[in-house]
């Protein structure tokens, strides 16, 4: 993660293992390691196996067997994106897994993503006022875009948006257990100027341009 934060996204953005700004009292350590020898001792006691010797690994499926190989669908046309996609790529093969990188223009990658065309998808969201995460990871969220469903993953979202407090930590929890997704980082936005030259900046999270006539 803050490899990525540092050369795909030129240092402007904030590691985190959670659905939640790391400066947010909600945040807490749960799930935030991140350890490939670990990784590889879990694959092992799985039974996965280079059988072939391409540098992949395999998994007994039936009377056969499976490469552990998934596509991970990015866009095209942001640059920053695409290059976090290839690093996580190595990163995963130093351990045997194979992600074949489906880098896809803006159209075809939204009808990859609302066809479920693709194993895992990089992408981005902003978080509502209130940090609830449902529409991505809640059954009937409008960007579960995996379909993923799990009753207690809901009944903790519902506590979390009346009460946080305890509702975050076991939410965050489940969601790190369970992964149906794999936050990354959040995106600081930032605007270069000379300094002393420009007065009365109002950029908006959706509009860096805003009131620019009155700047």
């Amino acid at each position: 993660r803050a490899g990525i934060v540092r050369d795909a996204m030129a240092g402007h953005g904030r590691a985190s293992a959670l659905p939640v700004p790391p400066e947010s009292p909600l945040y807490t350590q749960t799930g935030s390691e991140f350890d490939l020898s670990e990784l590889s001792s879990q694959l092992n006691a799985l039974g996965a196996q280079d059988t072939d010797s391409d540098g992949i690994l395999e998994l007994k499926v039936g009377k056969g067997t499976q490469p552990m190989s998934f596509d991970l669908v990015v866009n095209a046309e942001n640059a920053s994106k695409v290059l976090a996609a290839n690093m996580l790529r190595e990163t995963f093969l130093s351990v045997g897994i194979s992600l074949n990188v489906r880098a896809l223009k803006w159209s075809d990658y939204l009808t990859a993503a609302e066809s479920g065309d693709f194993d895992i998808l990089y992408a981005e969201t902003l978080l509502p006022c209130d940090l609830s995460p449902a529409q991505i990871v809640g059954t009937d969220g409008l960007l579960n875009y995996g379909g993923y469903a799990d009753e207690q993953i809901d009944a903790l979202l519902e506590q979390f948006v009346s009460s946080r407090g305890d509702a975050a930590d076991d939410l965050y929890a489940r969601i790190a257990q369970q992964a149906p997704i794999i936050p990354i980082l959040f995106e600081d936005t930032t605007i270069y100027t000379h300094r002393g030259q420009v007065r009365g900046i109002a950029p908006l999270p959706g509009n860096i341009y805003n009131d620019i006539s009155n700047w």
